[in-house]
């Protein structure tokens, strides 16, 4: 045992968020049970929260008489604990024969006999905390209620205060009725809330919101990411944007768009971005890391923004992540390592690892897409009556437009953090040679490393990718090869590129007077297909068909059932009855009965 656990044994005193404890049982993975002196709260703690303060006591020493001049020591006021230290000063002095008896009188202004009831009181172990003069009524953390009323509301605190939906009328009505179960009168409602406010906030904030929640509000946040310069750390991350979008053509609301964001650390630039109609993927990863690394101009220009001047990128020495699947895909990874990039994924749990890019979200979220029509705000309550989507009003391209703008516009502003605007910091931090020009096929070649990839089947007509035909007169020898691998730029579906024997082959549309189009202009025309409903056979007109069709085959079944069931009754009766009486029942298929009950009877008449 080293000399930390052995701190941290059962009975030992500690501190734990500046409020005294006792360890009750040292668990496994550094965590104690510890119930706080002050007020009796058992709580799980790390050990890492917890500072030692002695070593367990004695058998003769009561937790009750620590627990009461504690309590004691934190009621009373300043002027109360400084009168206390002065009465303990003067009982020194007259212990070690410095003054008289007379003389400590004076110095306390009191008669003989109160300063002998100071003295003797001053000679325990508590010190000057004994001294501290009582507060008449009633004695400091004494509780009314029974041993078993406390019990209960112990255990209606631990059943009920979970979960989003906990509350003080939740706990209350659990201990009316577990009083009422147990023949106990019902504490009040005043003493109930008083039980749920003493334990530790951070302990009821994580029964209501969370462990995760809990540790990223209250947990120790010592990491600090250092950085000296400008493309020594780029962190990626993706959020929902806080905004309806409309489709194309219809102007109907068609949902809310993903953003992936790629900053530069140490300048604060945003490097990168990617906006998306569908969660998080590959594609998402592999566009936005490619617009961070690459010159823009003509990737702007594709998306309608050539008028935007946007000259920051460079390749980044390490790139830090979370631990999201798209950001572990083998290809992604190989592409990084190809080009000597670090992933850096944080700790599971550890949100603060990212908290620059987290803050950076939450700046372009509140600061600006709340002003826009459409937006959803961060919860229900912001966006308490106000219709996102009667009032959206932005497309996906017109939404990514006005974010071109809003990235320049952000570039440009000054930085708290910084004290400068991350241009200037970005201008400071960097030098030519990380801006060397490339050849348009070492820009190539770059990208296409970082393009997403996915696998398909060569047919007689060509390749068939996301609703339309590619094909090259190189894919002739290949015909029904399968699984074969592919990249595509999502900025630009006119042509992917097709791995055959080792390289890649550049194959276009087969027809080739078709349109281009960006890979969110057809997953926006997939969505716009799901949404818009036949008019003559709706959703609802569907879902009544189908409950009308179900009612008929249960209400088949049931009849079924009962007719069966009536038949076998019947059988079972009449087979019963003939085994009984046979030559009392009507056989029809036998011939008339034995007797005919439908004439009258004959009187009887002797024969005298």
């Amino acid at each position: 045992m080293n000399l930390a656990q052995a701190k941290f044994s059962s009975g030992n005193i500690v501190s734990y968020q500046d409020s005294p404890a006792k360890v009750l049982v040292v668990l496994p993975n550094d965590c104690s049970r510890i119930r706080m002196l002050i007020d009796s709260v058992e709580v799980i703690a790390e050990n890492k929260e917890l500072k030692f303060l002695a070593e367990a006591p004695g058998e003769d020493w009561e937790d009750e008489e620590y627990i009461f001049f504690a309590k004691k020591r934190n009621a009373a006021s300043f002027e109360e604990i400084e009168l206390s230290e002065v009465k303990q000063y003067v009982t020194s002095l007259y212990r070690a024969k410095k003054i008289k008896l007379p003389t400590a009188c004076k110095m306390l202004g009191c008669q003989k006999t109160t300063f002998y009831k100071i003295l003797n009181k001053s000679a325990g172990a508590h010190g000057s905390v004994a001294l501290i003069r009582d507060i008449r009524g009633r004695k400091i953390g004494t509780k009314i209620l029974s041993k078993e009323q406390e019990e209960i509301i112990r255990n209606a605190i631990s059943m009920k205060y979970k979960g989003r939906a906990a509350s003080y009328a939740v706990v209350y009505r659990a201990v009316k009725d577990l009083c009422a179960e147990h023949g106990v009168n019902t504490p009040s409602r005043t003493a109930v809330v008083k039980r749920i406010k003493e334990v530790p906030e951070n302990i009821r904030y994580r029964l209501k919101n969370g462990a995760e929640a809990a540790a990223e509000k209250f947990g120790a946040k010592p990491y600090k990411l250092v950085t000296k310069r400008a493309l020594e750390v780029f962190q990626m991350d993706h959020t929902l944007v806080d905004l309806i979008i409309c489709d194309e053509s219809s102007r109907t609301p068609l949902g809310r768009p993903w953003l992936t964001l790629v900053m530069d650390v140490h300048t604060r630039v945003i490097v990168g971005y990617y906006i998306a109609l569908h969660s998080p993927s590959s594609v998402s990863v592999a566009s936005a890391l490619s617009f961070s690394l690459m010159p823009k101009h003509d990737l702007m220009k594709s998306i309608g923004c050539g008028d935007i001047e946007n000259k920051f990128y460079g390749k980044p020495e390490a790139l830090h992540l979370d631990n999201a699947a798209e950001f572990k895909t083998l290809g992604f990874q190989k592409a990084c390592s190809k080009h000597k990039i670090k992933l850096v994924w944080r700790p599971i749990g550890k949100k603060h690892y990212g908290g620059h890019i987290e803050r950076l979200i939450g700046t372009l979220m509140i600061g600006q897409v709340h002003l826009l029509p459409g937006t959803t705000f961060s919860n229900v309550k912001q966006r308490k009556g106000y219709n996102s989507e009667k009032s959206s009003a932005l497309t996906l391209k017109e939404f990514c437009n006005w974010f071109a703008r809003q990235v320049v516009i952000y570039n440009g502003t000054r930085h708290s953090a910084l004290k400068k605007s991350p241009i200037d910091a970005w201008l400071e931090n960097t030098k030519e040679q990380d801006h060397k020009i490339y050849t348009s096929g070492e820009i190539f070649s770059f990208r296409l490393d970082f393009m997403p990839e996915e696998t398909r089947c060569i047919t007689p007509k060509g390749i068939v990718f996301k609703g339309k035909y590619y094909f090259s007169p190189a894919l002739r020898s290949y015909i029904g090869l399968k699984d074969v691998s592919l990249k595509f730029d999502p900025y630009s579906l006119k042509k992917i590129w097709v791995m055959l024997d080792g390289s890649y082959i550049e194959v276009p549309y087969s027809d080739v007077t078709t349109d281009d189009r960006t890979y969110e202009e057809y997953y926006a025309e997939t969505m716009a297909g799901v949404t818009n409903q036949p008019t003559w056979l709706s959703e609802e007109r569907t879902a009544g068909i189908r409950k009308a069709n179900n009612s008929l085959v249960v209400d088949a079944l049931r009849k079924t059932k009962r007719t069966r069931k009536s038949r076998a009754a019947v059988k079972e009766y009449v087979d019963y009855t003939n085994s009984m009486f046979p030559s009392r029942i009507e056989n029809t298929a036998e011939g008339s009965p034995l007797i005919n009950y439908s004439k009258k009877p004959a009187p009887f008449r002797s024969e005298d």
